[in-house]
């Protein structure tokens, strides 16, 4: 224990002897203290502080990848979500189409009789030989008779007024109909007021009014034989067999 204090005595005096350079010196000599200037830690703080931003510079773009993944993945479903929309929107308007087609089909022996007087008395006889009367004035090379019709009714009660209610004819066999509905110099009734049509079904009147709203469109008619439409233009030209608008627009590009 003496040994140990007087050593540690001869340590501290030879401490306090030494001047600050010799103490400075002597820790710069020594190997467990190495020397480090200011520049060193600046530098190292800028190396650290760079290595941060690096690693924060790495992970910004790792997840800016991950976003334009998931982007590009989000476009492709878009694209997919479009293309089956327009696909199915398609698939639609052609089942609608079927399904206005067969409905109209279910009317192909059928038309209606527009304008024709009626009292509050009429009986079914008396509207069944007032139809035959204008039947016969107008095609009498047809000879037409009850026997030609599966049904000649009026639609909703009678009464007078300037719009009577219309009258239903169906017709036993389709080609005496079509003769009967050719449109021609030759149709022509007693009664101005009185006009006989095919009978369209709710989607095919609702083709056959936006023909008709079509501004370059005068007159349209639906022939019956092919379940179309028959367009007069606003500058006299005539187009036959018109399905729909878009068709019409066609016809109407294509002679542009």
């Amino acid at each position: 224990m003496y040994t140990r204090s007087r050593q540690n005595a001869k340590d501290n005096n030879l401490t306090a002897n030494n001047s600050p350079d010799d103490v400075d010196n002597t820790m710069t000599d020594n190997e467990d203290f190495p020397s480090c200037s200011v520049d060193d830690v600046n530098f190292a703080r800028t190396v650290l502080h760079s290595e941060r931003q690096i690693t924060e510079i790495s992970e910004l773009a790792r997840l800016i990848k991950v976003n334009l993944s998931t982007t590009f993945d989000c476009q492709k479903s878009v694209r997919k979500l479009t293309e089956d929309s327009t696909h199915t929107k398609r698939k639609m308007m052609e089942l609608n189409d079927n399904f206005v087609q067969l409905d109209q089909y279910s009317r192909k022996d059928v038309a209606i009789l527009t304008g024709v007087p009626t009292t509050d008395d009429e009986t079914q006889t008396q509207v069944q030989d007032t139809v035959l009367e204008i039947l016969k004035f107008v095609r009498p090379n047809l000879n037409l008779t009850m026997k030609d019709f599966s049904a000649i009714h009026r639609n909703g009660k009678t009464g007078r007024g300037s719009n009577p209610p219309s009258i239903t004819l169906k017709f036993l066999r389709l080609h005496e109909k079509d003769q009967f509905m050719t449109r021609d110099s030759k149709t022509k009734f007693k009664n101005k007021s009185t006009n006989i049509f095919h009978a369209l079904c709710p989607g095919m009147i609702k083709i056959q009014n936006e023909i008709k709203n079509h501004p370059r469109v005068d007159f349209v008619y639906y022939t019956g034989q092919r379940g179309n439409f028959t367009v007069k233009l606003t500058d006299g030209n005539l187009h036959k067999y018109i399905k729909n608008v878009p068709e019409l627009e066609s016809k109407l590009y294509q002679n542009s």
